[in-house]
């Protein structure tokens, strides 16, 4: 909606006759604190401008909008008129103009104002450099006000998603649980070949990759809204700037921008050699790729570790890091998409087929059977 002249014109303004002295429009300029005269006729109509800067380029004397000038410079500039000094036949626009149209009419004819006409060409105001910049910073205020309380409403949106996705995911979950825990007990209680074993053991290390992308989801869900509770959540803790909207989406539990996050992979070192306690459960980092380890399936040897989630287009799947992105995308050849949920699983070889398990979870053949 474009921004009226007549909101920010001086209505009733101070003017002057053309046949009134120079010396007395310098007396009103100095009194009112202003630069800009509108001259006019007996009707009020604009006839001329005079301006602080025309007084300067005419008079013999020093000239100041601030103090008077002294008794001998105003002897030598009593007998000087307004009409021999003024700007003719000024610009001119209705109240109802757009401040728009006044700046550029400002601008493009360096002029520090112009008088403001009624439908008869009447003066009832003035628009000067100041009123336009006070204009241009009201306006430029209220678009931040408005930047920043749209800001607000969208983090407070996304705190609002999230605390719905949780809910959504935490009944998932239950119902992984659930699922496992039959699939378990059907194993246990009714014989099966060896078809109907593998086929219940594909669906087992299914769920049990769903429920690991989903408790992941989760927690990272939960520190995203721990960091909006103490009032962080867009605050990058590496550089204190901004972290985008849409990377929160993505990576709720981030805790640094974009930038920060490829400045630091750029100054990663490699991973020390994984350490872990003989005879028990590793405590601190990944064992070795290739050695023995032991799983709820099993004794099997450790192939990878790799990172699993949620593809919008091809499902769960396994995910690779893309460095341009900054975040696990899509393993398929052809789709990049970010992946939703991820988290590293470990893949382990047990004969001829592979199981996925929480990395945590990984024993040593060596120790008791897994429990």
């Amino acid at each position: 909606m474009e921004i009226a002249v007549k909101n920010w014109m001086s209505g009733d303004p101070v003017a002057i006759d053309p046949e009134a002295s120079a010396l007395e429009a310098l007396d009103l300029m100095v009194e009112y604190d202003i630069r800009h005269l509108p001259v006019i006729d007996p009707e009020r109509h604009v006839i001329g401008v005079l301006s602080i800067d025309d007084l300067r380029a005419a008079l013999p004397v020093a000239v100041s909008s601030r103090r008077q000038p002294p008794a001998t410079d105003r002897e030598r500039i009593r007998e000087w008129c307004v009409g021999e000094i003024m700007s003719h036949a000024p610009e001119t626009l209705r109240d109802d103009a757009s401040l728009g149209d006044a700046a550029d009419r400002m601008a493009d004819r360096r002029i520090g104002c112009i008088p403001i006409v009624d439908d008869s060409e009447r003066l009832v105001g003035l628009l000067s450099e100041t009123d336009a910049l006070r204009a241009l910073a009201a306006s430029l205020w209220s678009e931040r006000v408005a930047e920043r309380r749209g800001n607000a409403l969208e983090f407070e949106r996304l705190v609002h998603d999230l605390k719905h996705e949780r809910e959504r995911i935490t009944k998932r979950l239950d119902r992984y649980h659930d699922t496992e825990r039959q699939l378990s007990a059907d194993q246990h209680d009714q014989p099966m070949d060896d078809y109907e074993r593998g086929a219940d053991l594909r669906e087992v290390r299914f769920v049990e990759r769903l429920d690991a992308l989903a408790t992941q989801r989760l927690e990272a869900i939960d520190r995203a809204l721990d960091h909006a509770a103490q009032g962080r959540l867009s605050v990058c803790e590496s550089c204190g700037g901004k972290i985008p909207l849409a990377r929160l989406r993505a990576l709720p539990g981030t805790t640094v921008c974009i930038a920060c996050a490829r400045a630091g992979e750029a100054r990663a070192e490699p991973e020390e050699p994984f350490e872990r306690v003989p005879g028990g459960r590793a405590e601190s980092g990944r064992p070795e790729l290739g050695s023995r380890v032991y799983t709820r399936f099993g004794e099997g040897q450790l192939v990878r570790i790799q990172p699993f989630g949620t593809c919008r287009r091809c499902g769960d799947v396994e995910g690779r890091h893309d460095i341009d992105q900054d975040a696990v995308v899509c393993g398929g050849d052809d789709c990049r998409q970010q992946l939703a949920g991820v988290r590293d699983l470990a893949v382990v070889a047990l004969g001829e087929r592979e199981v996925y398990v929480d990395p945590v979870e990984l024993g040593s053949p060596a120790a008791a059977p897994y429990d």
